[in-house]
């Protein structure tokens, strides 16, 4: 995207300031990334904006931009958060970490972790000043010291020949993807291998990058042997393994799934890679929609790719500039895949929305709305249990194309957590937790028969998801008789045994459904004292509200100070931190 934190006179440079301000002074944190390792939540990259002091400034002073008030800065240091024990989003304690020489401030890139070593790698990303890029090819790579703490590094890797530099500006080759430096490009990491797909190259993303274009094909990074290949999707083909370049979409590792996890690919935008124009002029066109209804996946090993049509609330799209969390159910074999926010990509609105992705039956369920308004450039992943952490983000289409967003935000320190199983939303984090299981709506979808009536795309999809989720699916489980109970060779019972064991077995019968009665007597007594539970799809929608993103209003870009509209249904509230949205 050209011009993304292009403006830097008005962020600050040479002054002094906090990358994490008193909460009373925090206004905006967005465009960086976030991962999980051990028990600390780092965040990497972005920009900012603060006030210089405490006191409140009023309306006139906020809308002319005073520097005098105001300071918008890029985020110098790595910032860890303790997941340990709970804490409140108000008054959580943000560590810094600064970063050394040599190793840039970047933002939309792309982060890669390993947490069996705990490191990330940093990625690509837009560089804030495009004539100070470095060399394209360096990976930067953080260690983590297991208390909040850590160190960087420049990791060379293992680059083979004719790699770097093997694609020219506008090639259509989709097989010679080199180390093009790009943002917005969809990334995931499993426990060996991590990958960059698509993404938009332009002269801030790459050193002397004349024509700005979106980059095709996929580049894999081997975290064991440090190896960068070129990876070569087979099988179906979708808009993100075909010859058209993706720009805006996220990626998801999903573990469980077939021989190796799937990697799950979700939204962003298509545009040809033969032609050459501003990112805003690709965007104008229906054509160059992903919609969230088919849902693309690869094997990370083989690299397969397959499409699999998505039923239920189907996400509105073109979208970018959105998050991706998702949360394994360890007795149900179920997976939650969480979509929050992002922008309209063709006509620029920011969504206030959210929604799960339940495997294996490629179900989607609209969430309570978000509090805290509409929001994209923002990052969520999966901490504790069962809930994700979404920080930071903005309302504005380029949030940093002029200047860095100074509303102040509504939640505490730009943070908010979503309980999975519960659907709540909340400003405190809590460790103790039960494991996630998910939402009885979703729980109820399965237990419905419903998994049975999916239209697979192929045999193929169809037993990599129920294949791999039938053992703890399944209703009841299945009594196996050896032969050896049915052989021949087994001397019968005697008699008495016999009949002691008939007698028996009926009493046990009896007794069985005497109890079985009472239960049902007492859970329709406890349901007709309890009419909430167990609501339907259809209760759930009506309760979550309008999105704001839906109906007349969606068609109106709201202005610079935007609306909030709390939800009936989450923890949260306006109120009760220092600061309050602007009017």
């Amino acid at each position: 995207m050209l011009g993304q934190c292009l403006v830097l006179g008005a962020f600050a440079d040479g002054t002094s300031h906090a990358d994490v301000p008193s909460p009373e002074r925090f206004l905006r944190r967005s465009l960086m990334r976030a991962t999980l390792l051990g028990n600390h939540v780092y965040i990497e990259g972005g920009v900012g904006s603060q006030l210089r002091d405490s006191k409140e400034i009023s309306n006139a002073t906020k809308s002319s931009g005073d520097e005098d008030t105001l300071l918008r800065h890029v985020l110098n240091s790595t910032i860890s958060i303790d997941m340990f024990e709970g804490w409140s989003a108000g008054s959580v304690e943000m560590k810094t970490i600064p970063k050394p020489a040599g190793i840039p401030i970047k933002c939309n890139s792309a982060i890669w972790t390993n947490a069996e070593r705990s490191e990330f790698y940093i990625w690509g990303g837009l560089w804030l000043r495009g004539e100070n890029i470095m060399d394209k090819t360096q990976l930067y790579k953080f260690c983590a010291d297991g208390h909040g703490g850590g160190a960087w590094c420049v990791e060379t890797g293992n680059i083979p020949k004719g790699l770097v530099d093997s694609i020219e500006e506008g090639s259509t080759d989709i097989h010679t993807v080199n180390l093009i430096s790009t943002e917005q490009m969809a990334f995931a990491s499993t426990p060996d291998t991590s990958f960059s797909l698509g993404g938009w190259a332009s002269g801030y993303t790459e050193l002397g990058r004349m024509v700005p274009q979106t980059v095709p094909g996929v580049m894999d990074f081997n975290m064991k042997t440090k190896a960068y290949k070129n990876a070569t999707f087979w099988g179906r083909r979708s808009p993100y393994v075909g010859g058209w370049g993706v720009s805006g979409a996220m990626a998801h590792f999903v573990p469980g799934f077939g021989s190796n996890g799937m990697v799950i690919m979700l939204g962003g935008y298509v545009a040809p890679v033969t032609e050459h124009r501003l990112e805003d002029e690709w965007l104008q066109s229906p054509e160059r929609e992903i919609s969230f209804r088919e849902v693309s996946l690869f094997d990370p090993v083989t690299m397969e790719a397959h499409v699999q049509s998505s039923t239920g609330d189907i996400p509105k799209g073109p979208r970018k500039a959105f998050c991706v969390a998702g949360i394994e159910s360890k007795k149900g074999k179920q997976y939650g895949i969480f979509v929050m926010g992002g922008n309209h990509a063709s006509t620029g609105l920011t969504f206030q929305d959210a929604y799960v992705l339940s495997l294996p039956g490629f179900v989607w369920t609209r969430l309570p709305t978000p509090p805290g308004g509409r929001r994209a450039w923002h990052t969520c992943l999966a901490v504790g249990k069962r809930q994700i952490l979404v920080i930071g983000g903005g309302v504005s289409r380029i949030p940093s194309r002029g200047y860095v967003e100074d509303t102040p935000d509504i939640l505490p320190q730009g943070l908010m957590l979503f309980d999975m199983a519960t659907w709540v939303w909340k400003h405190d984090y809590s460790s103790l937790d039960e494991p996630y299981e998910s939402a009885e709506v979703i729980q109820s979808w399965y237990r419905n028969g419903s998994l049975a009536k999916v239209q697979w795309s192929s045999d193929k999809v169809r037993d990599i998801f129920v294949t791999s989720a039938s053992a703890t699916l399944s209703p009841e489980p299945t009594l196996r008789i050896s032969e050896d109970t049915l052989s021949n060779n087994t001397p019968p019972l005697p008699r008495p045994v016999v009949i002691a064991s008939i007698v028996g077995g009926i009493s046990g019968v009896c007794l069985a459904c005497i109890l079985a009665y009472a239960l049902v007597q007492r859970r329709k007594k406890r349901k007709s004292q309890m009419p909430g539970q167990s609501a339907s799809f259809d209760e759930v929608e009506k309760s979550c509200g309008e999105l704001v993103g839906e109906g007349p209003d969606f068609q109106r870009e709201l202005p610079s100070h935007h609306r909030y509209v709390p939800s009936p249904n989450h923890e949260i509230s306006s109120s009760g931190h220092g600061y309050n949205e602007l009017p």
